[in-house]
């Protein structure tokens, strides 16, 4: 059945994945799609989208998942195609496995990022729900490779294993970390400028992982981290007896010891800190130049050949770029670059200006 034949009901359509799954839906041509959202009253019930969708679409809280189904009934998902993108499954296996046993097709994701970054290149888990999956794999497939995604293949028995280790680990370090910076600066009357003015390699990296969960909404971290079951407790007990094994060891010597056998153990090719250098040598790099000076170029629409023609403007004044960085958001596509002196002359800037705006495009200093 083509896409504008099927009708998508999206739960949760609201929220930040609710309303980028929605778009993402638009984008691969599915154009009937009903919103369903739980907290309105005047929305449309539960059971009545499920009854006139082909494809359910859950973009809720994996709490949430389990009281729908249960609400309409395994029945009310006869013939239909289930989709979620939920950031924790172990809840969500009963439910599926018993809609799987009645012939339901599922298939569960959970993406690699946040919805407001460009999704091209980005990873996303993909979690085939018995025998019967294959239909909404499928559509799965279709709307997140429309956005140019990876989808790697992952057993749903596995996820809320390895997302302890990728999610709740990295969140609990970044949030315990923001709040110790926090606690210092009151402290010792630190002034968190000059603190990021004099960052090394080391710091840098980290209070960019620091900031990237800061800037998230605390609700997200809290359901994250949140201490639920046995195993978050196995590791942050863990953590903690690592930080008070390092802190409280004197000796250089046997620090030396202690490190070389980890990193042994981790990377016993060393190929991973060879990848990992180059990675991490290049975002600093990148950061540095951006950091230093730069600017802004805005294509509204994006298109092939575009970010050639609001280079050559650079090209005629003379102008070399240190760095390109892309962001793509709603059609339009914000290039930031970074130049060296750029601001320092004005009517450079200005011819730079005129040309780039001939082209359609935009230029903000």
């Amino acid at each position: 059945m083509t896409p504008e034949l099927q009708t998508v009901a999206i739960f949760g359509s609201e929220g930040d994945w609710g309303k980028k799954t929605g778009q993402l839906y638009e984008e691969a041509g599915y154009t009937d799609r009903i919103g369903c959202d739980l907290k309105d009253p005047a929305s449309i019930p539960a059971v009545e989208a499920i009854r006139r969708a082909d494809i359910v679409h859950f973009s809720l809280p994996p709490a949430e998942i389990p009281l729908v189904i249960k609400e309409a009934g395994i029945q009310a998902f006869l013939g239909k195609k289930v989709i979620d993108n939920a950031g924790e499954k172990d809840q969500l296996i009963e439910q599926y496995k018993r809609l799987d046993k009645i012939g339901v097709s599922v298939c569960s994701t959970h993406p690699n990022c946040i919805p407001t970054q460009p999704l091209k290149n980005q990873t996303i888990m993909m979690m085939e729900v018995g025998p019967n999956s294959g239909p909404a794999t499928a559509v799965a497939l279709e709307i997140h490779r429309g956005a140019g995604m990876i989808p790697v293949p992952l057993q749903l028995k596995d996820h809320d294993l390895y997302m302890d280790i990728n999610q709740y680990l990295p969140h609990l370090i970044n949030r315990a970390y923001a709040e110790t910076l926090a606690d210092l600066a009151e402290k010792y009357g630190l002034d968190l400028k000059v603190v990021d003015q004099l960052s090394t390699a080391n710091s840098t990296l980290s209070r960019i992982a620091m900031w990237r969960t800061e800037v998230l909404k605390p609700e997200i971290s809290a359901q994250i981290v949140r201490l639920d079951n046995p195993r978050r407790g196995d590791i942050a007990l863990t953590l903690t007896e690592n930080i008070t094994g390092i802190s409280q060891t004197a000796s250089p010597n046997i620090l030396k010891e202690r490190f070389s056998k980890t990193a042994e153990e981790l990377d016993p090719t060393g190929q991973i800190r060879t990848e990992k250098l180059a990675e991490t040598t290049a975002i600093l790099e990148e950061v540095a130049n951006l950091k230093a000076e730069s600017v802004t170029v805005t294509i509204p629409v994006d298109r092939a050949g575009a970010l050639i023609e609001v280079l050559i403007p650079f090209a005629d004044a003379g102008i070399s770029i240190d760095a390109i960085q892309s962001h793509k958001t709603n059609g339009a596509v914000e290039f930031r670059l970074g130049i060296k002196g750029i601001h320092e002359d004005q009517e450079l800037l200005d011819y730079v200006a005129r040309g780039i705006s001939a082209t359609g495009a935009t230029l903000t200093p």
